[in-house]
């Protein structure tokens, strides 16, 4: 009995993977069953059990899967990259066709002043300059003497009359219930 469990450990310790083991590995790394992938490669199933075992082997499993996990790992990595980019130039586009419109609008002559005005503003906020806030027309009234004397009677008759203040029928109402 011990011959044979010698002989079996030897069998699964293999010392060099063979064309034909490395072919299981890819079966099995493919998504193959362990019988699927003895019937593709010539092995019997008692055979594959044994070989799935081996450390040589097992390694060989681990090397194929991360070949294949880093493939895709740098495939979503370029699709994203790819994709970013793409949708910045599109931006871009957009950006340059928005641009050419406000700029046709500012130069058509047959469009209002105000909407050739906004155009002309929107281009200069695009490109980074601040509209001025706007400012409503000035107006210089000359006043005449006669007017000055009248705003000037009409003012000291106001601080006069806040002087002479009438007292309120509350303030009367007040002052007699506290003289009873």
């Amino acid at each position: 009995m011990a011959e044979k469990s010698e002989s079996y450990a030897h069998q699964t310790n293999l010392q060099k993977l063979r064309d034909k083991h490395l072919a299981l590995a890819r079966e099995i790394v493919n998504g193959a069953t362990h019988i699927e992938a003895a019937t593709r490669c010539g092995f019997s199933e008692g055979r594959v059990a044994q070989i799935v075992q081996a450390p040589l082997f097992q390694a060989e499993l681990a090397r194929l899967r991360a070949e294949i996990d880093n493939f895709f790992i740098q495939a979503a990595a370029h699709t994203e990259a790819t994709s970013k980019e793409e949708v910045k130039g599109r931006i871009n586009q957009e950006v340059m066709k928005s641009l050419q419109t406000l700029i046709n609008l500012r130069d058509d002559d047959e469009e209002s002043g105000s909407v050739r005005q906004k155009s002309a503003l929107e281009i200069l906020n695009l490109g980074g300059y601040k509209a001025e806030e706007k400012v409503g027309p000035t107006v210089i009234v000359e006043v005449g003497e006669g007017l000055k004397a009248m705003l000037h009677s009409a003012l000291e008759k106001e601080k006069a009359g806040a002087a002479k203040k009438e007292p309120s029928i509350e303030e009367i109402r007040k002052a007699e219930d506290g003289s009873l």
